[in-house]
């Protein structure tokens, strides 16, 4: 009996044990489908579109503080109405964007694109777009291939993929970002010259 009622406690553990969540509107097999469609493709070819929302008061709920101490920050109570902002990118790197007041509406998606995105586009280009609704519209797909492109929608949501692809971003991918956003490049300087820069701002 006492090993029956180990056995008991163990199964019962392991059924109270944490899970894992993952989207319902993932579909694995159209993920796998998707990677065999892109396979083999020129990826100059793509052309990644999609918007981040933001307002002044948008700010991380989290911070570092002394031990048993709380962590004190500043943020503008009066945070004002939402921004979009609109993007695309492609190997060549970020292309001209919007940036809407509010959220993103189906109208407002359309203007980016016909006044934005469509001019930049060359023939053979893949614009690729996820599932929002106000990406699926007849107006949409028309101003796309009006300029000989192609339109490409993502499958499912796949937030298991997000963590890979931030791994994959290397130092050198972030001092190139820096330096395509405008800011100066980064001058590595010799072990030496910092410790005399490190003397003089001690004296």
């Amino acid at each position: 009996m006492l090993w029956r009622s180990g056995w008991l406690r163990q199964v019962r553990l392991a059924v109270l044990e944490k899970k894992s969540l993952r989207a319902s509107e993932r579909d694995e097999a159209s993920r796998q489908a998707w990677r065999a469609r892109v396979r083999g493709v020129d990826p100059t070819r793509f052309v990644f579109v999609d918007e981040l929302g933001s307002h002044l008061g948008l700010t991380r709920p989290y911070a570092r503080g002394p031990r048993g101490a709380r962590a004190i920050g500043s943020a503008p109570r009066n945070r004002g109405q939402n921004r979009t902002t609109l993007a695309s990118l492609t190997l060549d790197g970020l292309a001209p964007g919007l940036v809407l007041e509010g959220g993103v509406t189906t109208r407002g998606f359309e203007a980016s694109l016909e006044h934005v995105l469509a001019p930049t586009l060359r023939p053979g280009r893949i614009v690729v777009l996820d599932n929002l609704r106000q990406h699926r519209s007849e107006r949409t797909r028309a101003l796309i291939e009006a300029r000989g492109a192609e339109l490409w929608f993502l499958p499912a949501y796949s937030p298991a993929e997000i963590g890979a692809a931030l791994g994959a971003v290397t130092p050198t991918d972030a001092h190139r970002y820096f330096t395509h956003g405008g800011y100066p490049p980064l001058t590595r300087r010799h072990p030496r010259a910092r410790r005399a820069a490190s003397r003089r701002r001690a004296a």
